[in-house]
């Protein structure tokens, strides 16, 4: 009896030194980050590289606020812990650069003072008690601070509320796009270029190429503006130089090839960005090139807000709503206020043929009938390294139909079949169609005034689910489209790779569009829609490397055919059509005399950009019919933007914040799971009950 009562002593000591240990051991490490373990599938509990990355090139510390009232309502009180853990993680990853505040104000004298500064005040909600129900005010807000710049959240902004089942759900938005975002804000708000050019471990170096001193035939007042215009840069390089002496270097070279002719190139590290003196002989001017060098430093430098530009349709007047006094919507509108969060967005237009060189990533939404200039616009735009993302369809909505109550798809083309074609993607004229997909929801009247939803298939709106082998799509779990299109992709060459990011399931098929009546793609319930074969067709496609323009060997649109003997580059007169085509590939003229006189390149650095043959995905009509899935389709566009923009092999991506859907399970796996679970427990407890025996039996020997 006596060993008995003193094995199980021994075993409790055991029992309790080894959770002290463990206790002793986990407060021990708890500071240390690099000792914890994130085994969940979203890496919900660790910091993504970007966030990282913006935490390093803080120019100066950064201040979190965070005020939260510890008597709170019963659904916000199990989100303060994750709060907690995620501001600590922020602290301590930042290598003192963040400095986390969390408190609980309730003194006047702190209400007033978070007033005055923050223009911030408690919000009132219900809380109820065993014994009573009342309505009282408390904070749910984090300020996110640098200097005397600043941001506030506020409940709205960090909680999703929704009705499950009639009970109310609440659940913590990505708080760490949240914050790194506001930090990213506070901090470019808060520097300056001065600042920044101070603080680099490297030297900035700016490059002229200028035309070399043995080619004749530019006439002398033009020689006289580009020189003028090449002296304002070197004044505008002078004063940096003057300011932070070797951290700015500059050197003129002669070109020695076409491509570097009279262009300007700005380099930081592994980044590099150029742009040309002036875009047009007939416009050679001095003004503007102190913005664009600056610009090309805001670029290449870290520490700078990202600017997208946007290339968005124009929505179609009205005539009808013109006389009520009403704007015709924008189909992209939201989308554009949700880009608004990430980037400094910037509306673009390519009908000068310039390239937009104050961007840091250009996204081309929906482009219907470009003009060649614009084409040329975002030819050159890739030439000197800009990165981009394509959102291109075969057809749109046609809205007359639509106010007959028919779905009508009217065949576009966009302007940048050539473009494209040079690059080694064609999109077909055709609408892609696939097996898997989501349903159409049908309204359906059953009586005068009451209405009722129906799902019913409708395979135009194609669901890509559990896409992989692409750094864009590891965070996400599915994408939808609406009436997209398929992309057919050719290799162009060594230096340039093509990969298919997104693809339609091996059950899809291609349906053909009239070029004048378009496609009726009008969902019933009994529709059953024929597939003539079945296959697998890229929707989004991503191409990195070195590019050739398709101008190649062909005189730009915005150049004037030359009729001037002296001209050492004599060209014809261009046909209205020459636009180059996709299939066709200029034959190159016969060697010049000498480097053409107009500032533009044939072949790009290294870079990336991103085709997509949907736009509709993103759009209003996308919003209101992925719903719950739409958070998927904009977390790939945002992954694309960020990759496009990255000279990693690899990026990390977030996937925190968005829903996690579940597959079905068919009733007999519902069963045999259930019938598993039972036969596992009593098992299990069986398991038990013979070890005791065992040992029972060998404690009486």
């Amino acid at each position: 009896m006596k060993r008995k009562l003193s094995d199980l002593l021994n075993t409790w000591l055991f029992v309790l030194l080894a959770g002290a240990n463990l206790l002793v051991f986990n407060a021990i490490v708890q500071p240390w980050t690099g000792a914890r373990l994130d085994l969940t599938q979203y890496k919900e509990h660790s910091l993504s590289a970007p966030t990282r990355k913006v935490l390093r090139e803080l120019p100066d510390r950064v201040e979190i606020i965070a005020l939260f009232s510890t008597n709170t309502h019963k659904l916000l009180r199990p989100l303060l812990p994750k709060i907690q853990d995620t501001l600590d993680i922020y602290q301590a990853e930042s290598g003192g650069k963040v400095i986390v505040h969390m408190e609980d104000p309730r003194s006047d004298k702190r209400l007033s003072q978070l007033y005055e500064e923050f223009n911030l005040r408690p919000v009132p909600v219900p809380l109820e008690s065993k014994y009573k129900k009342e309505v009282k005010s408390i904070f749910f807000h984090i300020v996110v601070r640098m200097g005397d710049q600043n941001i506030k959240y506020q409940m709205e902004d960090l909680i999703d509320v929704e009705e499950v089942n009639n009970e109310l759900q609440v659940k913590l938005k990505d708080l760490e796009a949240i914050l790194t975002r506001g930090i990213r804000k506070v901090s470019t708000s808060f520097v300056s270029l001065d600042s920044v050019i101070a603080q680099v471990s490297s030297p900035v170096k700016i490059t002229y190429y200028k035309l070399p001193a043995d080619v004749t035939g530019l006439p002398e007042d033009k020689k006289k503006e580009i020189e003028e215009a090449a002296q304002k840069l070197r004044e505008s390089v002078e004063d940096l130089i003057g300011k932070f002496k070797t951290k700015v270097q500059f050197e003129e070279k002669d070109a020695t090839a076409d491509a570097q002719l009279f262009m300007v190139e700005v380099e930081h590290g592994s980044r590099k960005v150029a742009f040309p003196l002036f875009t047009q002989l007939q416009e050679v001017s001095k003004s503007g090139v102190t913005e664009k060098v600056n610009a090309a430093l805001k670029r290449v430098l870290p520490g700078f807000s990202r600017t997208l530009g946007l290339v968005a349709p124009t929505p179609q007047m009205d005539p009808m709503m013109m006389q009520m006094g009403r704007r015709p919507p924008n189909e992209f509108a939201l989308l554009e206020n949700l880009l608004g969060e990430e980037y400094n967005v910037k509306q673009v237009d390519l009908s000068s043929g310039e390239p937009p060189l104050d961007v840091d990533v250009l996204l081309v939404v929906r482009p219907e009938d470009l003009s060649e200039k614009a084409a040329f616009a975002i030819d050159q735009y890739m030439m000197l390294g800009g990165r981009m993302v394509l959102l291109l369809d075969p057809g749109k909505l046609d809205m007359a139909a639509l106010q007959q109550n028919k779905l009508m798809i009217k065949s576009m083309r966009s302007g940048l079949e050539g473009v494209l074609g040079k690059w080694g993607i064609t999109l077909e004229d055709k609408l892609l169609a696939d097996q898997k997909h989501i349903p159409y929801p049908l309204p359906r009247e059953i009586q005068p005034g009451l209405m009722v939803i129906d799902e019913v298939p409708y395979p135009y709106f194609v669901r890509v689910e559990k896409p992989s082998g692409h750094t864009m799509v590891d965070s996400v779990s599915e994408v939808a489209f609406l009436w997209p299109g398929a992309f057919t992709v050719r290799k162009i060459g060594e230096k340039t790779r093509t990969q298919a990011v997104l693809s339609s399931s091996g059950q899809s098929w291609l349906v053909p569009m009239d070029p004048q009546a378009g496609i009726d793609v009008t969902p019933a319930p009994d529709r059953k829609d024929a597939a003539p074969a079945t296959a697998s067709y890229p929707i989004a496609v991503a191409v990195e490397g070195e590019l050739e323009s398709a101008w190649l060997g062909r005189k730009s649109p915005l150049e004037e055919p030359s009729k001037d003997p002296a001209d050492p580059n004599p060209d014809d007169e261009p046909a209205a059509d020459a636009r180059p085509t996709a299939d066709a590939t200029p034959a190159a003229p016969a060697a010049p005399a000498a480097p053409r006189t107009t500032p533009r390149r044939d072949r790009s650095p290294a870079t990336r950009f991103v085709a997509v043959a949907d736009a509709d995905f993103v759009s209003e009509v996308g919003v209101k019919i992925l719903e719950g899935r739409f958070p998927f389709s904009y977390r790939f566009l945002i992954n694309a933007l960020e990759w496009v923009q990255s000279d990693e092999e690899e990026i990390v991506t977030s996937g925190k914040g968005l829903p996690r859907p579940l597959d079905e399970i068919s009733n007999t796996k519902k069963n045999v799971l259930q019938y598993a679970m039972w036969l596992g427990a009593w098992l299990f407890l069986a398991l038990i009950f013979l070890t005791f025996a065992i040992l029972r039996r060998r404690g009486n020997r």
